[in-house]
């Protein structure tokens, strides 16, 4: 069955590989997410960053041992240039999912196709007609909803998932325009080191600096090196492979395919989260929330199907 189903994605076009991986990829990755509010009362999110990597890292080299890859890049310019955009997104976006839920935080990230829209005109040229102007009324509108959680109205943290959208799209145009030939496992695990390395040291600056009594919002991202139970440990580890395995397939995919296009397939995470979160921690989003999500995802849309027309009068 493993074999006809790979047989039969081999033969798919590149376009449709794209799809299906970040579909797939984004899937696991909603749900994977959503188990930090399991351990945030407990672990910072420094120490977090570097105990998933550890592990992370280890199944990297594992892996590329017995299928013997090079995990080494080719292009070490442009790889350590696209895991700063993304270390700096992981970092900001993983610092909200204490007290937002992940399905929330994840439509603030996934502004990436609005701000891969603007990042491609400003750097590449790419033309901005009435549909991708369309796109950003949209993909603004959803925000500003979105940003508005709960009773307790707009909390600034809440900010943060935007400014990682913007890192998202600087390092999903690095991937499509300079490291298409990268093997994928090679950039996971410079990202994984990077993030790990940035944890490590970030949990080891608060631990010493000993911050007291911060805000709940604040607690999981300004908490330093704490003793954790070998059940949260687990919980990490379980997230480190999952989140390996979905990187890879999202890495791949930008490569194979244009990001402008690819990029509307990775709403399926707010898909997953959101049903994930529901199920699971029972969270129940406003009328507002689920509007500005969806605004969000017409934008996707929009940048979507303007990338496609003008690869059609182009042909």
């Amino acid at each position: 069955m493993f074999k006809s189903a790979a047989a039969f994605f081999t033969k798919l076009p590149p376009q449709r590989q794209s799809a299906v991986l970040l579909i797939l990829g984004l899937s696991i990755l909603g749900i994977c997410d959503s188990f930090v509010q399991a351990f945030s009362d407990r672990v910072g999110l420094g120490q977090f960053h570097f105990i998933r990597s550890f592990f992370a890292v280890i199944c990297i080299i594992v892996i590329a041992r017995f299928s013997k890859i090079s995990l080494m890049p080719r292009r070490w310019g442009a790889v350590l240039v696209r895991t700063l955009f993304m270390v700096c997104a992981m970092m900001l976006f993983f610092s909200v999912l204490s007290f937002l839920p992940s399905a929330v935080a994840g439509a603030g990230l996934f502004t990436a196709p609005v701000f891969t829209l603007l990042f491609s005109a400003l750097f590449f040229g790419t033309k901005i007609g009435w549909r991708r102007i369309a796109a950003i009324i949209f993909g603004t509108a959803g925000v500003i909803l979105v940003l508005d959680v709960g009773e307790a109205g707009f909390q600034p943290l809440a900010i943060l998932p935007i400014i990682a959208g913007a890192f998202y799209a600087l390092a999903i145009l690095m991937t499509s325009h300079y490291c298409q030939h990268e093997n994928p496992f090679s950039l996971v695990i410079v990202f994984f080191i990077a993030i790990g390395g940035a944890g490590l040291l970030t949990s080891l600056i608060l631990t010493y600096l000993d911050i007291t009594n911060p805000t709940p919002q604040a607690a999981f991202l300004l908490r330093g090196w704490q003793a954790i139970s070998f059940s949260d440990v687990l919980i990490i580890a379980v997230m480190a492979l999952t989140t390996m395995t979905s990187i890879v397939m999202m890495a791949r995919a930008y490569q194979i395919s244009e990001s402008s296009y690819s990029v509307v397939y990775e709403y399926s995470y707010l898909v997953s989260a959101a049903l994930f979160g529901w199920l699971f921690w029972q969270i129940d989003f406003s009328f507002l929330t689920i509007a500005g999500m969806v605004l969000i995802f017409v934008a996707g849309v929009i940048v979507t199907l303007a990338s496609a027309k003008e690869r059609y009068l182009d042909s």
